[in-house]
């Protein structure tokens, strides 16, 4: 993947007269901006305690930029030699530090002088590899030692021990469910309410329900939904009790309609909806929104969080940024 100069990013503004503003970027702005702030530069290894491999010393080296980060080539430990620098000698605060192998330093062009901080060249031992169940470990091969994961089993029916030496049902899942532990007893708990149901159980479950549906539906009997539920338009102004345009009208054999109302759909009830206003600050008002935000008005004209609303193709571009970016405005200056 490259990047073109014409490219185009989108940046908000968070700051001044602009805050919370969208605007458009070339990549070459960018490139810029990156280019004129100062960065950390991986330079490569040297000598430290050697003058002749200061930066700038050696026949085609520039002069150290800020940011500019060495790190020690050196495997033997001695004094950092490379000009004005810190910390100093911790013994006496004056002379020059002490540097080891793989200690680092970076140019501080601020201060003219080499900031050095110590490298990490401690290296850890495996001394043994532990398990606990249901993982195990074969040691057949102490040097190569096989850890497995123990398989889940049927349960028995009754509750399944998830420790050892005894759980030898607990593996890659709890348990797999029988019939008694799926079993329709209403008021009872399943003694093992996180087995997996196999397929077998599923299938038997099918056939029934297959049977119990067989005769097909023979009737539908309307339920007035809360009040709460119900959208303002299709109540009566008048009297709240009625209706006064039905969701659904269902007819019977003699021609007469019968309303069956359904109720909104929100994240945990299935249900109906309707297209949320496009207008400015309708329905999609974030500014001290919280998810548990009342669904109506308070009364107060402040627009709350609607929950029942379907996005249209308008309302997403009002509040959200859009796809073709070049729409957008140019970035303005800093005030």
């Amino acid at each position: 993947m490259a990047l073109d100069s014409r490219d185009l990013f989108v940046v908000q503004r968070t700051f001044g007269a602009d805050s919370d503003n969208i605007y458009k970027a070339t990549a070459e702005q960018i490139s810029d901006f990156i280019a004129s702030t100062p960065a950390v530069h991986y330079m490569g290894a040297r000598d430290f305690t050697k003058v002749a491999e200061t930066p700038g010393n050696v026949t085609g080296d520039a002069n150290p930029q800020d940011g500019d980060l060495w790190v020690n080539s050196q495997t033997t430990s001695g004094r950092f030699a490379w000009g004005e620098h810190l910390p100093k000698d911790p013994a006496n605060g004056t002379s020059n530090l002490p540097v080891n192998y793989f200690d680092k330093c970076i140019w501080n062009s601020t201060e003219s002088r080499w900031d050095v901080f110590a490298g990490n060249t401690s290296e850890g031992t495996l001394t043994d590899v532990t398990a606990e169940f249901p993982l195990e470990v074969d040691r057949t091969n102490a040097a190569e030692p096989d850890i497995s994961i123990k398989a889940a089993r049927e349960t028995n029916g009754t509750k399944v021990v998830d420790e050892a030496p005894s759980g030898d049902n607990s593996g890659v899942v709890e348990a797999i469910a029988v019939a008694a532990d799926v079993a329709a007893n209403k008021g009872s708990a399943s003694p093992n309410p996180y087995a997996v149901v196999p397929a077998h159980l599923l299938k038997v479950t099918n056939e029934a329900l297959a049977d119990a549906t067989a005769g097909g539906v023979t009737d539908v009997n309307g339920v007035n939904p809360k009040a709460d539920d119900i959208p303002d338009h299709w109540k009566n102004d008048a009297d709240t009790s009625t209706y006064a345009t039905p969701a659904i009208n269902v007819y019977d054999g003699t021609g007469n309609v019968k309303d069956v109302y359904v109720e909104f759909a929100t994240e945990n009830q299935v249900g109906v909806s309707y297209i949320a206003p496009a207008s400015g600050g309708a329905v999609i008002e974030f500014t001290n929104a919280m998810e548990n935000n009342p669904e109506i008005e308070d009364g107060s004209g402040d627009p709350l969080v609607d929950n029942h609303g379907m996005m249209t193709t308008r309302r997403t571009f009002v509040n959200f940024v859009p796809r073709d970016f070049s729409i957008l405005n140019d970035l303005p200056a800093i005030t």
